[in-house]
């Protein structure tokens, strides 16, 4: 299996402290739409700033189905727990990016790109973990009856 990190070099997977980026069966369709719009943006901050944006929505989006799957797929009597944890997730990130704002308030405006791909590196990199977790509970027999 060839990872997507191999296959495009999408700069907010490589970003500086970004997670590490996991690997889709195929290269995902959010990936795909972000690599282009960049190569389309010519390197124009504010078309760059419009594909960030539209790649988050796409992740956020992402995010929330997979939620809502692994709710389901999850034992009624962990679902505290699986909430408990992404809401611990969510205010971990929205503080990092707070954090990210703050430590490049002066840094001029490749800082906003800067900012943005690190908040898109993590969301991609929570759905891949909530998407291996909806996949092992998958696999083991686990999961809540459908």
């Amino acid at each position: 299996m060839q990872s997507i990190r191999g296959l495009f070099a999408i700069p907010f997977l490589v970003a500086a402290g970004a997670p590490a980026a996991c690997d889709f069966p195929v290269p995902h369709a959010i990936d795909l739409a972000y690599a282009a719009a960049v190569e389309r943006s010519g390197g124009v901050t504010a078309a760059l700033r419009d594909a960030q944006g539209e790649a988050w929505e796409g992740w956020d989006a992402e995010l929330n189905r997979l939620y809502a799957e692994l709710r389901q797929a999850t034992p009624a009597p962990a679902h505290d727990i699986l909430r408990n944890a992404q809401r611990a997730w969510l205010a971990f990130d929205t503080a990092q990016t707070q954090w990210d704002i703050a430590l490049r308030a002066d840094a001029g405006s490749a800082a906003a790109l800067d900012i943005a791909d690190a908040a898109l590196a993590r969301r991609r990199a929570r759905v891949c973990e909530l998407d291996d977790d909806l996949q092992r509970l998958r696999a083991s027999g686990d999961g809540a009856e459908e």
